[in-house]
């Protein structure tokens, strides 16, 4: 059951809050959920995120939010990177931040023997 719907006109997209009951089974999972309403909507599966599945213990209940993209590169553009990778099965590689940092220090940090080299090629070159 759709518990409030909205179209987000600026992301182009619909934002929907649903409530999904299911006595006498478990909790469904985000992939059967986003095939209902893929199928309601539609909409290819691919464009449909679901997230805050939350069930109270011993309800039959689930309440959820979900959005649902016009095309799969507004969602690419709009949604976190992980996310993305985990909907369209591409990888995601993000360097890890102490090598980031590094590499920057790295350029920042010249002393020594190179940075003497590096004003004397200077003043040559004025």
């Amino acid at each position: 059951m759709i518990a409030d719907l909205r179209d987000n006109r600026l992301l182009s997209r619909k934002e929907l809050d649903v409530v999904a009951y299911h006595p006498g089974m478990p909790i469904p999972s985000k992939e059967e959920i986003r095939e209902k309403i893929s199928e309601l909507y539609q909409t290819k599966k691919d464009n449909v995120v679901v997230m805050d599945l939350k069930n109270r213990y011993g309800t039959h209940r689930t309440t959820l939010k979900a959005k649902i993209y016009s095309s799969i590169e507004v969602l690419s553009n709009i949604e976190k990177k992980h996310i993305v990778a985990k909907l369209t099965g591409k990888e995601f590689h993000v360097t890890p931040r102490r090598v980031r940092k590094d590499e920057r220090k790295k350029r920042y940090k010249i002393f020594g023997t190179l940075k003497r080299a590096m004003k004397k090629a200077e003043r040559k070159n004025k």
